[in-house]
């Protein structure tokens, strides 16, 4: 025994190894699949090709919604008029007056690109009678009723005069006239 412990003893230690590995030795294990990269990138870039589609869609849509919407300053004024009926009802002359005077004033500023709203009455009178070169004639034709006009808005808002309905409801018809002889055509496409 002393022999074969001695030969054990005596011999190097790397033949002491092999015995030791086998204990640290496992089963193969099956491979981990790695997902294939490029499905990966081919899903993310369609999902983003969906996404794309769809605002572009959207805003196509919204873009020609709005074209759809434009409306000629007469079809504007006309629709604020007929808001005006309920007010003269309800005799309530200062809202009646403010939608006559804003209406009136929108309508100017966006058929004859005139700049009504941002006047008073006496510079907007001033400017028709000095500045007749460069006034459309439908305005130079109709500036009194336009004198006129302002100046009972002029009155009501600022002095708190009264109206009565008969004096509204011809307001409104001759201002609907007004506008309605003044239109611009819509031109085709």
């Amino acid at each position: 025994q002393k022999s074969a412990q001695g030969q054990t003893a005596n011999q190097p230690d790397n033949l002491k190894e092999p015995a030791l590995m086998e204990n640290q030795l496992y089963d193969i294990r099956e491979p981990i699949l790695i997902p294939d990269s490029n499905r990966i990138l081919w899903w993310i870039a369609a999902i983003l090709a969906g996404i794309l589609l769809i605002g572009l869609i959207f805003y196509f849509w919204k873009k020609r919604a709005r074209q759809q919407k434009a409306v000629l300053a007469h079809e504007t004024a006309l629709r604020e008029l007929e808001r005006a009926g309920p007010l003269i009802e309800e005799q309530n002359i200062n809202a009646f007056i403010t939608l006559i005077d804003q209406t009136l004033r929108r309508y100017i500023e966006q058929r004859f690109h005139i700049f009504a709203r941002r006047q008073t009455t006496r510079e907007f009178i001033h400017e028709l009678a000095e500045d007749q070169e460069n006034v459309p004639e439908p305005l130079m034709e109709n500036s009194e009723n336009l004198k006129t006009w302002l100046q009972h808005c002029d009155l009501v808002k600022f002095a708190k005069a009264g109206l009565s309905q008969e004096t509204m409801t011809d307001m409104v018809l001759n201002l609907r006239t007004f506008i309605e002889s003044t239109k611009m055509e819509a031109k085709e496409k």
